[in-house]
Parts: structure tokens; sequence; C-alpha cells
């Protein structure tokens, strides 16, 4: 049988194994997980060396319907496919008492079948409609896992996922309606367009937006965010893969392919002012709600938003390092994300809550747990030699060379916005990384005799993702820059072949600027919120 075909129904059909045969289910559930990491790893090698794989199942009015895989898409579904191992492996411990066992695992595989079915859709037809099922599975998986064990808390819930299901249900139309207005005007559905399309009519520019609309909707950035805030009351492992994973590296994955494989936004002003408009939106509300925020998972969360606010910077600003630069923040934010909030799931798995002021102390009794959330949290801030450092890099280095209406202050701004996110980043870590801490002589005397790190299936997912972040900072010449990011561009064909013989660390005052920033972050958090009593001890 086709590999690509393998992707989309392994980790499904392992799923209802295990929920057929429940005493083999996580012997079912491990195999699929693990054959479906073998396949996405053995196309993502097969695509270093051939361009494009594709595989046809159907014909409908002059339309094909298959499967589609690149340089590119093969990146993102290696992303899923070791992320969704990662959960599987996390849930194992941390989901062991949840009374629908077979039914979450189920929701669970199916999840990862349909993001890799998305990834590889061959056209935008084809990815609407599984984009729709995907819905419909969204809406199940969290109203049975926020707490909806009877039927009586399924419909307290139901008030609750409502919203939700609406605000991904328009955007669903939103996305449809854009792909229509192709359709008609262009005849185009295809994921790659040949020659690349120019949004210079109205029904271009309409289509384009209606369909970044949907996208922003369903990745749930700034404004329509509130949606991601209702998963918060899921498992830690829902909550990881679903609105921090999944639906934004998806969302992330449709805008770069209509902005330059099926569009060419480069000169198209006012669509990539927008972008980075909601990109800027998302980093300054965001970093400012999560400084705010005194639960741990709220503070994630809005960290997650700002995050990708920064790969929308990159994307809208439609240059070599603008690309280049969202292409490994999403992937580094795929490391160091997930592994801070499964390393925080630990902590509420001991003491069964997210408040920041009930973590004082905690980190003392989880060592291990606590070096993984320094290291991530560490990543995140961009110090180096680890991976968000070199990404902010060249986001830096990307918004500096913005060209857009022959005005020099349009980079500036975006230029400070940037700045201002990576200020901010620092202190509402710093509040994460110190509440673990003791904050006062009294904080000293409490203690959890039955705490202590949890076990390896629990604890090697997000230290296996820090270790992952480090990896791609330390090797971002030879393993980032030439194996990932050169063939994703090279892929868009708007980048010749000669940027293969770029230095992408060549010295600017980027690096400097970054420093800088990270410094002013760091110093600020010292002076006005690290707490005095702690200062005092």
């Amino acid at each position: 049988m086709n590999s690509l075909v393998l992707l989309s129904i392994i980790p499904i059909l392992a799923g209802f194994l295990g929920l057929f045969i429940s005493w083999l289910r996580n012997e079912f559930n491990f195999l699929g997980t693990i054959l479906n990491l073998y396949y996405a790893t053995y196309l993502f090698i097969i695509t270093r060396k051939t361009e494009v794989l594709y595989h046809k199942l159907w014909t409908f009015r002059n339309i094909d319907f298959g499967f589609y895989l690149d340089q590119f898409s093969s990146v993102i579904v290696l992303s899923v496919a070791l992320i969704g191992f990662m959960i599987l492996l996390y849930s194992l411990r941390s989901m062991r008492n949840y009374r629908h066992l077979n039914i979450y695992y189920l929701f669970l595989l199916i999840t990862i079948s349909i993001g890799n079915s998305i990834i590889i859709a061959n056209n935008l037809i084809f990815l609407f409609l599984i984009s729709v099922i995907s819905l419909l599975v969204l809406y199940i998986f969290i109203l049975i896992t926020a707490g909806g064990q009877t039927e009586k808390e399924i419909v307290k819930l139901s008030t609750i996922t409502n919203p939700m299901f609406l605000i991904v249900g328009i955007s669903n139309v939103f996305i449809l309606s854009g792909i229509l207005m192709l359709l008609f005007s262009k005849g185009v559905t295809s994921i790659i367009s040949e020659p690349r399309l120019v949004a210079n009519t109205p029904v271009l520019v309409v289509s384009f937006l209606l369909i970044l609309l949907g996208i922003i909707g369903k990745i749930g950035i700034i404004p329509l965010h509130t949606w991601t805030l209702k998963i918060v009351k899921s498992p830690v492992t829902v909550m990881t893969f679903i609105p921090m994973v999944i639906d934004k590296i998806v969302g992330i994955y449709l805008l770069f392919r209509i902005s330059y494989f099926i569009f060419d936004i480069r000169d198209t002003y006012l669509i990539r002012l927008i972008i980075l408009g909601f990109g800027a939106l998302s980093i300054v509300i965001a970093s400012v709600v999560a400084k705010a925020s005194k639960d741990a998972y709220r503070l994630l969360t809005f960290g997650s938003i700002s995050q990708i606010g920064f790969v929308f910077i990159g994307i809208g600003s439609a240059n070599l390092y603008g690309i280049a630069g969202s292409i490994y923040h999403l992937l580094n934010y795929l490391t160091f994300q997930p592994s801070l909030v499964l390393a925080t799931g630990s902590v509420e798995y001991w003491i069964k809550t997210t408040r920041l002021e009930d973590f004082h102390n905690i980190g003392t009794k989880l060592p291990l747990t606590f070096t993984i959330i320094l290291i991530a949290s560490l990543a995140s801030i961009g110090i180096p030699p680890l991976n968000g450092f070199f990404s902010k890099w060249w986001l830096i280095e990307g918004v500096s060379q913005i060209k857009m209406f022959n005005i020099n202050f349009v980079p500036l701004i975006f230029l400070i916005v940037i700045i201002f996110g990576i200020i901010v980043t620092p202190i509402y870590l710093l509040k994460l990384i110190y509440s673990l801490q003791p904050n006062s002589r009294e904080d000293t005397q409490r203690h959890f005799h039955h705490i202590r790190d949890p076990n390896f299936t629990m604890l090697f997912p997000p230290a296996f993702l820090v270790i992952l972040s480090i990896i791609l900072g330390v090797l971002v010449i030879p393993l980032v820059w030439r194996v990932i990011v050169i063939p994703s561009l090279i892929n868009t064909k708007l980048f010749n072949i000669e940027i293969i013989n770029l230095n992408p660390l060549s010295f600017t005052l980027a690096p400097v600027i970054l420093i800088i920033s990270i410094l002013i972050g760091i110093v600020y958090y010292y002076n006005k919120i690290y707490p005095k009593r702690f200062r005092s001890t």
C-alpha cells in the first residue's frame, strides 16, 4: 500500500483495534503511533532526494483527489507524528485513571490521522472536507475529556464548548467561501498553482482574506482566541495536542501554502500588512496577558499565541530571512511549548492545581521536571545556543528588510513589536520558573513527601522535546538550514538554488538587538516583579 495512504489510516486503524480489543489497547496504540512516526521519518528522508510524492485516490468533475507530499509538508508531517507519539507516551500514566480510556485513545489517534490527511491533501476542497471532519472530532473529543463523564456533565460542558464550535465552524465557512471564489474565478483547487497567483483583483484579494480569516479562527490567535481558553479545562494532553499543536501547525501550514504556493504575496502589500497586523496584535496582547496571568496553563496558552504571532510576522515579511525564520520558529515552538505544558502538567498531576501561588517549593521535589521547564523557557526566551535564539535572529533580520509602500517606518513599527515580544517573554516565563522555588522561609518548610518526578512515560516526552530544542540550536547550519529550511524555500520556487551558499548567521545588528532585548526583559523582571520576600531570604 502507498506510504501516503498509510499515513492517513495507520493511526485510526490502531485506535479502532485498541477500542475493540481493549486488553491489547496500549499495544495497538503504541504500535500505531510508532508506525506513523516511522513512515513520517521515511517520507521525510525520501523527499530530501525526491521533490514530490503523489498518490491519486479518485477523480470527480475533472478534479483529482489524493495525497501530495513535498519537502515542506514532509517537515510538518514528521512534526505531527513525533508529537503525537510523545502525547501517547505521556497519556499512558497521566490518563490511567480516566474512565473512558478506550474512547480517549481512539479520538487521540483519529486526530493524528486527520492531521496527517489535512497536511498531505492534494487540493483545497479535499483539505476542507477533512477539516470539517476534524471539527466534529475536536468537538466530541473536548466534550468527552473536559469532565463530561455523565449526560448531565456533558450538557453543562456543551454551554462552554458550543462557542468554540461556533468560532471554528464559522472559520470553516470563511475558508470554504475563499476556496470557492478561487475555483470559480481562476479554476484553482490544487495546493500548488503554476504560475503563482497575484492578488491584483478584488475577487482574488477577498478570496485570500476569507481563507486568512478562517485560518486565524482555527489557529485561535488574537482576536479569535477565546475558544482555546476553554480547553484549559481538558486534560493537559488534549490541551497540548489540539490547540497548541494540531490546530496551530495545520493553520500555519495552510497560511504558508496559500501565501507562497498558490499565491505570491510578495508584491501584495495590503495582504502582507494584514498578516503582519494580526501577528503584531497577537504578540503584544498575548504577551501582556501572559505577564499578568496567575494560572500556569493560562500563562502558557497566551504564551503560545504570542509565539505564533512571531511566525505570522515572518510570513508577512515576505523575504528570505523572514520566511526562513517563520519555518524555523514554528519548529522551535513545537519543541519548547509542548515540553513546557507537559512538564507543568506533571506538577499539576501531584498538587491538583495550576495556580502559580500554589507551586512554591515544588521545584525542589521535582528536580528533573524543573530542569525541563527551565531549559524549555530559556529556548522560548531565546538564550543562545538554544534554538529560539537563532529563529528570532532571522525574524529580526527579516523584519528589518521589509519593503512596503516605499515607506521606511513600516519595518520599524514591526521591529518594535518583535522587540517588545522578546522583552516580555522572559518576564512571564521567569515568573513561571520562580513560582516553583521557595519564595519565603515558610515555603522552605513545606514538605511534599509523596511528590517526586514522574515515571518514564510522563518524563521522557517533555525531556526529549527539550533535548531536540538544544539539537536544533546547536546544529542550526547543518541540520536546520541545509536539511529543513533550504529545501522548503526552494520548494516555493521563489528563491533560486544559490541560497544554499548563503551564510544565515553572517553578523549583523540582529543578534545584538536580540540579546539586548532579552537582557532588558530579565532586568525588568528582577527590578519590578521579582518578589521582595524571595529577595530577602
